[in-house]
């Protein structure tokens, strides 16, 4: 007999139309299992959601470098379409429930508007409940280990936090590290009309962000670590630059700059022995 989690019901705060919408029967979500309104705020037992410091701590190298990368070029695509008061950030607690403190995830990536102004301190951890702490309207969770907490129990903890949009990147089935056929490199829940986080697309990729405007892709070249990439293109061939690949791009450039100079200073050397020729030549013959 299938062990029930109940799912509790949604912060009041985010006005939802549906208090409760189903169960979790065996890490899936089956809706409609328990009729609304039928949860006592008072009885919900939120530890299968509790997430405490230490178990959040640990991140594998891949997922490091993947985050680092992705943090980098949305920080790009910030600045080139002006998002001045957007906060890209990474690996930080969100809280939704005040008298629950260890009811709470932790984005890999994310976005968060309005952040406070860049003269103030940023908090341990975002308190939704606080009138100045937002869930993040974007979210991006790199698969870990614990790849059936990813798949089935965040994109409910990300429903009930209030994020519009969750995208859940699994390197290791892009890889095809792993053999299971419930595994995909991607998957994008986005919040409906009825304001429930929804499954909206599955797939190896590139997947588009409506909260980005653009796409996200797995990449991997030979001599690089894997990396998700934001892309402006559907096919993933125009990504957006790092900080590191943009200084890169502009040295480059510069040395290109510098290479047609010098160039250009050989040709004109080339060009003054040639005139200086000819003047003593000129010279010879008027002495003649």
């Amino acid at each position: 007999m299938p062990s029930l989690i109940p799912i509790p019901p949604r912060p009041r705060y985010l006005q939802r139309k549906h208090a409760l919408a189903g169960l979790i029967v065996d890490g899936a979500i089956d809706d409609g299992a328990i009729d609304d309104g039928a949860i006592d705020d008072g009885a919900i037992d939120w530890s299968p959601w509790y997430l405490t410091d230490e178990e959040d701590m640990s991140q594998s190298g891949e997922q490091s470098e993947i985050i680092g990368v992705l943090v980098s070029s949305l920080k790009t695509l910030a600045a080139e379409r002006n998002w001045s008061s957007v906060y890209v950030g990474c690996d930080n607690f969100f809280a939704w429930v005040q008298d629950e403190p260890c009811v709470q995830v932790s984005p890999d990536v994310y976005l968060l508007d309005n952040p406070p102004p860049s003269d103030q301190r940023l908090p341990r951890r975002w308190e939704t409940w606080r009138p100045d702490h937002r869930p993040p309207r974007f979210a991006v969770e790199i698969v870990s280990l614990d790849w059936k907490k990813d798949y089935t129990i965040n994109p409910a903890r990300y429903d009930h936090l209030g994020t519009d949009e969750l995208v859940i990147a699994d390197a290791d089935a892009f890889t095809h590290k792993v053999r299971n056929c419930e595994r995909v490199p991607f998957q994008v829940f986005r919040r409906d009309t009825d304001d429930v986080l929804k499954a909206v697309d599955r797939g190896s990729g590139p997947v588009y962000c409506a909260e980005l405007a653009a796409y996200l892709c797995f990449h991997h070249s030979p001599g690089e670590y894997i990396q998700v990439r934001v892309t402006r293109d559907a096919e993933g061939l125009e990504p957006v630059p790092t900080a590191r690949e943009m200084v890169h791009a502009q040295a480059a450039h510069i040395e290109a700059q510098a290479a047609e100079l010098e160039s250009q200073a050989a040709e004109l050397e080339s060009q003054a022995t040639q005139i200086e020729a000819l003047r003593a030549r000129l010279r010879q013959l008027d002495g003649s």
